[in-house]
């Protein structure tokens, strides 16, 4: 659960951050300030999604099917965790991202036609996955 009462901001705090731009730079702008604010980071035994993953591989994933986005991020954390490719694709990685086996498995099948990815599969086993780069090179970890 992320704790959204550490990004709020109260006025007061606006306005030195605005007072404390003014006086660094020197100068006065007709633009209202804009508010920088960290992005979260994940706490400490928190679970997260290893980057970068090449926007391009997303975007070539995601016309795909209906849980694509979900089969993404399952590969590339599965890959992030244990730092390796080829991963193994279990059943209970794929409902933290809530996707069952049948719909990874015909999702898998498409993200090997557009050269995605490669899959070995073993009858009764997890497929193992390995993350190729557009031209069917093995993505570097």
């Amino acid at each position: 659960m992320i704790d959204t009462d550490r990004f709020k901001w109260s006025e007061s705090d606006i306005r030195q951050l605005v007072e404390r731009q003014t006086k660094a730079t020197g100068r006065k702008s007709n633009r209202p300030a804009t508010v920088r604010i960290e992005l979260p980071k994940p706490q400490r035994g928190e679970k997260f999604v290893r980057g970068p993953i090449p926007l391009d591989w997303i975007k070539a994933a995601i016309p795909l099917g209906r849980k694509s986005i979900n089969v993404c991020l399952a590969i590339w954390y599965a890959a992030g965790f244990k730092q390796s490719n080829p991963v193994k694709l279990t059943a209970t990685m794929l409902a933290e991202f809530d996707v069952t086996a049948d719909s990874a498995r015909k999702l898998l099948m498409r993200f090997e036609s557009a050269g995605l990815v490669e899959v070995d599969r073993k009858r009764g086993r997890s497929p193992i996955v390995t993350i190729l780069q557009g031209s069917k090179r093995p993505a570097e970890l």
